[in-house]
């Protein structure tokens, strides 16, 4: 095939997914994310760039799924290489700008997951009674971990216990080493006399 050949985003076989990123799709898994990568990009140019569209939604399948579509406790791979490193090739990753791979975080492979598993439920009414304990777990789930990994604006209250402790036993000691304020041995007393 030439470098310049098209591919058509529809076209594209579950069974050519499930090669590529070493992943198994259900049907209904396989029908929301080709829908959603033809959303992104109708056609593609060139052999090395066919999955470019389906990277962001088989990623997270492959990281966080489960047969059931429940999220997994803890991801498959440690980190982002090491996912696209279990995949036959990442040539397609060329194309994207740093703040496209920024993306590829835990967090929102997990939210892109549960968007995935919700548009299979909207799309198969009968799967979704099925499923609805597993949508309720996964919504705990990620609830759960933004709560964990939260970057909170308030700050720790040890850290501040800390510092207040350590500015105190900071002045105390220069206070006796170094004299001056209250310690010092001849200036006045913040206790007691002033000395005359």
């Amino acid at each position: 095939m030439s470098a310049d050949t098209v591919y058509k985003t529809k076209k594209i076989s579950q069974k050519d997914l499930e090669k590529y990123y070493k992943v198994k799709l259900t049907k209904e898994e396989f029908e929301v994310v080709k829908s959603f990568a033809f959303d992104d990009h109708e056609e593609v140019v060139g052999d090395d760039y066919k999955f470019y569209p389906f990277d962001q939604y088989v990623l997270p399948i492959k990281q966080w799924g489960t047969k059931s579509g429940k999220i997994r406790k803890k991801s498959r791979y440690q980190s982002l290489q090491d996912l696209l490193n279990s995949l036959n090739s990442h040539k397609s990753f060329g194309l994207k700008k740093s703040d496209e791979v920024l993306n590829f975080t835990d967090q929102s492979m997990q939210d892109l997951y549960v968007t995935i598993q919700d548009e299979i439920d909207n799309r198969y009414p009968k799967l979704e009674k099925k499923r609805e304990t597993i949508r309720e777990q996964n919504k705990q789930i990620l609830k759960d971990y933004k709560k964990e990994y939260s970057t909170s604006a308030a700050p720790n209250p040890d850290l501040i216990i800390g510092l207040v402790v350590f500015v105190f036993l900071t002045w105390l000691i220069f206070g006796v080493i170094f004299g001056g304020g209250d310690l010092s041995p001849g200036g006045p007393k913040f206790f007691g006399h002033d000395g005359g």
